[in-house]
């Protein structure tokens, strides 16, 4: 894969004769640079770090505007250049991928009409009344069939009304509240958020900025399905689609992170929207976003597994751990263990570890409690009118009620008697 960055030092030893407002080409092995160079005399030619270059002109020396540099063989964790910079709104301070395409809106009626492109916008008004004048900017992009807004904003508030879409958030900077479901998310720079199907939400923004995409379901079932092989999406495919995610770039290890790989597409678009929208719908870029929304959803899709295991699955039917998976599924109210796990599977506890390490990227035991705190969320959010906590929480496995609020508040960023209230309160 291409990439570039910036680079203020030659790829070649070879020595290249320049002109004024010179393009220089050098290749050395499987590297490629090119640079544009201007004249100046400010500096002698020697002053020039590692540059091995003849000047035609006597006396004088370059100092370079632009290098672009493409490597097939290096990989950025291994490498000393440092990637371009983002651009930087002047008046805000902010970065935004399609920063070079937006336009400035002077009502918060024009702002609305825009976002409309991607969105089906309820209510949007500006956040503090009277006084500043209205800021934003922002522009509808089409990335294949994919509608696309990004945008600069003033402080804002709205409502976006329910759809059979996703809608995937993408933070650049600022802090934008967004409440799906009863669920506070807040989005930042380096935050993406996906916001579930068939429910409005309501949002309120500081000074920010976001990319926001419509998904579809379907389309990105099919993604999936490519992907892993599968003939059919599995039952548990649509209840991850059917609820509200967030995630943010791990600072330990952010070349480890979809998002960044996300993010990194939504650069090229805008790189290639610069040539024209013709050359973006031609490149196809669209079906590597739906991989990595799907990949970012989908824990099966990440991992290692061969994928002639999927294939043997597909044509051999279900193995001994697909049937360990549904008796999980069926008893999660019940007490879970190794040992019952052993059990019921034949499996070793190494092997039981190991087979969850590689199909689910876990332990045992995190597994099962991530469904469990599943279970739970969608019966607090759609309880029975006499429900309680203790009784959803017991029903769901844990004997600890002390336990369930602190591995659910973890989880959630709720209090699951708040979730609970919320979901009485729209029960008829």
């Amino acid at each position: 894969m291409m990439r570039l960055v910036n680079t203020v030092t030659l790829a070649s030893e070879s020595q290249v004769e320049l002109k004024p407002e010179f393009m220089c080409l050098l290749q050395e092995e499987n590297k490629i640079c090119i640079t544009f160079y201007k004249w100046s005399s400010s500096a002698p030619l020697d002053s020039q770090p590692n540059a091995n270059v003849k000047s035609p002109i006597p006396n004088q020396s370059f100092n370079w505007k632009q290098s672009m540099y493409w490597s097939n063989t290096e990989t950025a964790a291994n490498t000393k250049e440092q990637a371009l910079p983002p651009q930087q709104d002047d008046q805000t301070g902010l970065t935004n991928p399609f920063l070079n395409h937006l336009e400035r809106l002077e009502t918060p009626e024009a702002s609305r009409h825009l976002l409309k492109g991607a969105l089906d916008v309820g209510e949007f008004e500006a956040a503090v009344k009277g006084g500043s004048p209205w800021l934003y900017q922002g522009a509808n992009i089409h990335i294949g069939e994919l509608p696309v807004v990004a945008y600069i904003s003033g402080p804002a508030q709205g409502l976006i009304q329910a759809s059979d879409d996703l809608t995937l958030v993408l933070g650049y900077g600022g802090e934008q509240r967004v409440r799906q479901k009863g669920v506070l998310w807040t989005c930042r720079e380096n935050t993406c958020l996906l916001l579930a199907p068939k429910a409005s939400w309501s949002f309120e923004n500081t000074l920010t900025s976001c990319v926001v995409i419509r998904i579809k379901v379907e389309t990105l079932k099919r993604s999936a399905m490519a992907m892993g092989g599968w003939r059919e999406a599995p039952p548990q495919w649509q209840e991850l689609m059917n609820q509200a995610h967030g995630w943010q770039i791990p600072t330990e290890a952010p070349g480890q992170s979809m998002q960044v790989f996300l993010r990194q597409v939504m650069a090229n678009c805008n790189d290639l929207l610069g040539f024209s929208q013709t050359l973006l719908d031609r490149m196809h870029l669209e079906d590597q976003i739906y991989r990595l929304v799907a990949a970012m959803l989908i824990p099966d899709l990440r991992q290692e597994s061969p994928h002639n295991r999927l294939r043997l699955r597909q044509e051999h039917g279900r193995d001994a751990f697909d049937e360990l998976i549904d008796y999980i599924l069926a008893n999660l109210g019940e007490p879970l263990n190794l040992t019952n796990l052993e059990n019921h599977s034949h499996y070793s506890r190494r092997t039981l570890q190991y087979v969850f390490r590689d199909r689910f990227g876990c332990t045992p035991s995190q597994w099962i409690r991530k469904q469990r705190l599943e279970m739970a969320h969608h019966r607090l959010q759609n309880p029975q009118p006499r429900d309680s906590v203790s009784e959803i929480a017991f029903a769901c496995g844990y004997r600890s009620m002390s336990l369930f609020s602190l591995d659910f508040q973890q989880h959630y960023h709720i209090k699951p008697s708040h979730l609970l209230r919320e979901g009485l309160r729209r029960t008829p």
